[in-house]
């Protein structure tokens, strides 16, 4: 048995302990060119290091062009998609969530970093979608393209060449947070024919969903003064790294707040701490519209999304009571941002009037 073939061989009984474990690997692209891959298992004797012994198609890599599919869905409860690069073509293994339309992507080629050689796949696989960003924004590489997902949640990325690229959501529908940025290599070894390359990659990436419902309690409310009890609860996305979570509420004027401390903010699971004004969030009231904004802090996106790893759909509750000052449809309006993206938003309304007999 020849370098190759023992190489191929080592491949094979590596394959079988990752199992699924080899997505990651893949998406990254750490694999070695052909030449150097069968050079490093000739050279390296017992005790000597030589490269990741990683499967690399006779052929040699191509330059371009590439593509990237996006097929986006709303996040589902349970994740573990397959992350092959390959389309998923069995419809038991896609998410029984939704398509997400309307979300944009830009893909930016990483500078630096050479694909074609060992030393440039070596520094791909190290490299953070954060750093990434960051060797993007010092260069001022413009994005390489941009799409949006259609109704069925696909969108196409074509690529000239290949490298390493940066994947982001730009442009994200109301109701939803966007999905964490990633890192795809391009092209990839085929997971199914080690001896073809990828030049197209399909990534599902997830949408969690943002909304915000307000509802009121006027029950036990029946002349002016009466209190009347409101309660704005907002999702939190099922994911770390939240950049934004606002919350705005607007208050009838007819409506007077009640009490020293009118709002309490906290979480609605069990054994779940309230939250903190002045830790976990800050309050102002916009003096132009005299809306009361919850504009939560590094340590309150952290509270979230650590209590939604813990509870999943726990959502953030603001309760707060009023007094009715007038008669009137009266109605308040709580509004949820994530990450930037453009706000949701759910009215509430409490009629006030003489009574007729």
């Amino acid at each position: 048995m020849n370098a190759e073939r023992r190489t191929r061989s080592a491949l094979r009984t590596l394959l079988a302990a990752l199992g699924t474990g080899l997505a990651a690997v893949l998406l990254l692209g750490l694999m070695a060119p052909a030449a150097q891959a069968t050079q490093a298992a000739q050279s390296a004797g017992p005790g000597s290091s030589s490269l990741p012994r990683f499967s690399t198609p006779a052929v040699a890599m191509p330059s371009g062009p590439m593509t990237i599919e996006i097929h986006k869905y709303e996040q589902p409860r349970e994740s573990g998609l397959p992350a092959s690069g390959l389309p998923i073509a069995d419809p038991s293994q896609l998410p029984g969530s939704r398509p997400v339309a309307g979300a944009t992507f830009a893909a930016t080629r990483v500078p630096g970093i050479d694909i074609s050689t060992n030393a440039g796949q070596r520094a791909a696989a190290k490299l953070t979608a954060e750093q990434a960003a960051r060797r993007i924004a010092d260069a001022g590489v413009p994005a390489a393209a941009t799409a949006t997902t259609d109704a069925r949640g696909d969108a196409t990325l074509s690529l000239a060449g290949r490298g390493l690229y940066y994947v982001q959501e730009t442009g994200t529908p109301a109701g939803f947070s966007g999905a964490a940025p990633f890192l795809v290599m391009l092209p990839l070894t085929d997971p199914q024919d080690r001896d073809r390359w990828l030049t197209t990659v399909h990534v599902y990436p997830k949408n969690s969903k943002a909304g915000i419902a307000l509802r009121v309690d006027d029950r036990d409310a029946v002349t002016l003064g009466d209190p009347v009890r409101w309660r704005s609860a907002s999702d939190i996305p099922d994911r770390e790294g939240i950049s934004g979570y606002t919350v705005r509420l607007s208050i009838d004027p007819a409506l007077a707040l009640s009490g020293e401390r009118p709002f309490a903010v906290s979480l609605d699971c069990t054994g779940c701490a309230d939250l903190a004004a002045g830790t976990h969030y800050t309050l102002q009231q916009d003096p132009a519209t005299e809306e009361w904004i919850f504009d939560f802090t590094a340590a309150g996106r952290s509270a979230l999304a650590a209590a939604v790893a813990k509870h999943p759909g726990v959502q953030v509750v603001i309760d707060y009571v009023t007094e009715v000052l007038a008669v009137g449809a009266l109605r308040s309006t709580a509004s949820l941002s994530v990450d930037g993206s453009p706000a949701v938003s759910d009215t509430a309304l409490t009629k006030w009037g003489p009574l007729a007999i």
